[in-house]
């Protein structure tokens, strides 16, 4: 796989902590990109599913509550 660089800002703390050591650097490094990695794809493919669309952000938003509590009421089922 090819690679790019990119650039980022961190708290100038963690950044001496990463320049001395270096085990823990290439670990930080290589967990950024599996996370990323994942995550771009999770929205490539949700962009791609819902391009066509016609939902609004306020029927998302809606559909998100409406998720959400029913979530909780599972859960408070389980629990209970």
């Amino acid at each position: 796989m090819s690679t790019a660089k990119i650039e980022l800002e961190i708290p100038y703390e963690l950044a001496i902590i990463l320049k001395k050591d270096p085990l823990l650097k290439k670990y930080l490094r290589d967990k950024l990109i599996s996370e990323l990695y994942k995550k771009l794809t999770q929205l490539y493919i949700a962009d791609e599913l819902f391009k066509d669309s016609k939902l609004t952000e306020e029927d998302i938003m809606e559909l998100d509550k409406k998720i959400k509590k029913k979530v909780m009421e599972k859960l408070k089922w389980m629990l209970s």
